[in-house]
């Protein structure tokens, strides 16, 4: 016997695929590889990003301009190895790094890492030096801050090393205060978590320049 198929058997199911795949479409991206707003989900303003420890450093949109940003904070890692007395100079923490919502480029990224001593400044080079800590110098590139810091509890003073990078080298003397104004927010909250029980030198607002 010859079957008889039903055209809106056919027509219907295949009508609802079409649409369920549209769909699909819209929540992850369009097919320029534009995120959708599932794509930005977790973002926040810079100020909001990575605890918000420069919530009130005007220098941070500096470096990293307006708009949303997606962050990973590691506050407690960084805590715990820089109260590791065994640690040494090569291991480091992530403290903070974020990137642009909007095409994951990263736009800001703070290590620290405990050191034996602090550098002679470095003579003849692209950097400018700041007033905090015990040597503040920022390049464009990369700004690094040594403090000293002896953890509550502990018997000995720690270098610590607070490094600043993954932003675009400028090349002016606004980004390098910039890049030290942050770095400096970020060292003045973690050495406030490690209740450093000695004078860490690090300046309340912004490190002024200074000449070696």
């Amino acid at each position: 016997m010859r079957t008889s198929w039903n055209w809106k058997m056919l027509v219907v199911p295949a009508a609802m695929a079409a649409l369920t795949a549209t769909a699909g479409c819209s929540a992850s991206g369009g097919e320029d590889g534009s995120a959708g707003s599932a794509g930005n989900a977790g973002a926040k303003a810079a100020a909001q990003a990575c605890g918000g420890f420069a919530k009130d450093v005007p220098a941070l949109n500096t470096l990293v301009g307006k708009g949303e940003f997606k962050d990973e904070y590691r506050e407690a890692d960084t805590l715990t190895l820089l109260k590791d007395r065994t640690k040494g100079p090569e291991e480091g923490a992530a403290y903070c790094r974020m990137t642009r919502a909007a095409d994951g480029k990263q736009a800001l990224a703070i290590d620290f890492h405990r050191d034996v001593t602090v550098p002679t400044a470095r003579q003849g080079e692209p950097y400018a030096y700041f007033a905090t800590g015990e040597r503040a110098e920022a390049s464009g590139l990369l700004a690094r801050i040594h403090f000293r810091c002896r953890p509550e509890g502990s018997a000995q003073d720690t270098i610590v090393v607070a490094e600043l990078g993954g932003v675009r080298d400028e090349g002016t003397a606004t980004q390098r205060a910039a890049e030290i104004d942050v770095l400096n927010a970020a060292a003045r909250s973690v050495a406030a978590k490690l209740e450093c029980a000695n004078e860490t030198k690090l300046t309340e607002g912004s490190p002024a320049p200074q000449r070696l």
